[in-house]
């Protein structure tokens, strides 16, 4: 299975047919960024979308003063942005949780801005099961994508509240941006350590990994894909690894980086690696980090959380 996001690109222009036969005939599926107030849009994209045979996923997304992201601190504008979305979506299209602190704390985050947890206790206590319970008896497939450091530990999910254990989600998509593992180290990460983070986030046997960035960022300083070949990399570690649902992040740098095809056939069409990359220590660290503060964090841990490591995060 391929999946490409599609988070800043007008709905009118998802549709374009153009670009729908380009997905059809490589079999990749759609997630789309929906905000509340593009529902009417969505709808029309998803009478598109079944008519050109391709998959669509959507992906709600909120305001940024609401965190923009699903979490612990907006668990009800998310739901009723969600049931509002669906009652306007024809048929039972899969929803995805995209499940990271909010917005504004991650920015901070990232630059080693941010000391405090991003929600209070209260919000941190918050959960996103009643939606996700509501979606699936509706007969909606709720998938989650998350931050690369979550799956290691239930208490990744207090310290960034990000709730994913209890959502009984068709598949958990760990982010494995190696473009982001680079642009966010501060220069602890270079290519080859980033290759070997993908090897190692690929070989805990995640259901799906989500690759990129080609472009196109909701931070806006995101680094990208030098080029296509750095995504042809990716997907053969991926696929070596044994992962082979990968999703791409996103249309938004596909479109803007010339023609779409060297992008779209290095996604669908490249063979596992023959060889995966060498270890390195700095992988090697960074995965063990990400394993203690998931196993070490106590849920009584004080409101000034744990030392953020920009390392090991990621984004979108």
């Amino acid at each position: 299975m391929r999946r490409l996001y599609s988070e800043h690109v007008p709905l009118s222009a998802v549709g374009d047919r153009a670009l729908l036969a380009a997905l059809a005939e490589r079999a990749i599926e759609l997630a789309v960024a929906v905000f509340p107030h593009q529902h009417a849009e969505a709808a029309e994209l998803a009478r598109r979308a079944a008519e050109a045979g391709v998959g669509l996923v959507l992906w709600p997304l909120l305001p940024d003063h609401l965190g923009r992201w699903p979490s612990g601190a907006n668990p009800v504008a998310f739901a009723e942005h969600v049931e509002a979305l669906v009652r306007e979506v024809p048929g039972r299209p899969p929803i995805l949780f995209d499940i990271e602190p909010p917005i504004d704390w991650t920015r901070r985050a990232l630059h080693g801005h941010a000391t405090r947890r991003p929600t209070d206790r209260s919000a941190r206590r918050a959960t996103l099961r009643p939606v996700a319970t509501r979606l699936r008896a509706a007969g909606h497939r709720v998938d989650v994508v998350v931050p690369p450091m979550v799956p290691f530990g239930r208490r990744w999910e207090r310290l960034l509240a990000t709730p994913i254990s209890d959502l009984k989600a068709a598949r958990v998509e760990p982010m494995a941006y190696t473009s982001l593992f680079e642009g966010y180290s501060g220069g602890t990460v270079d290519r080859r350590v980033a290759r070997d983070l993908l090897r190692r986030l690929g070989a805990e046997g995640p259901a799906a990994l989500s690759l990129g960035v080609v472009g196109g960022g909701a931070l806006g300083d995101e680094r990208a894909y030098r080029g296509v070949s750095e995504l042809a990399d990716d997907v053969a570690i991926a696929r070596a690894t044994g992962v082979e649902s990968l999703s791409l992040y996103a249309l938004d740098g596909v479109l803007e980086r010339g023609a779409i095809e060297p992008w779209l056939d290095a996604f669908t069409r490249t063979p596992p690696a023959e060889r995966l990359p060498e270890p390195t220590r700095r992988g090697a660290a960074l995965i063990a980090l990400a394993r203690a503060v998931g196993a070490a964090f106590s849920v009584a841990d004080s409101d000034r959380g744990a030392p953020w490591s920009p390392s090991a995060a990621s984004r979108p």
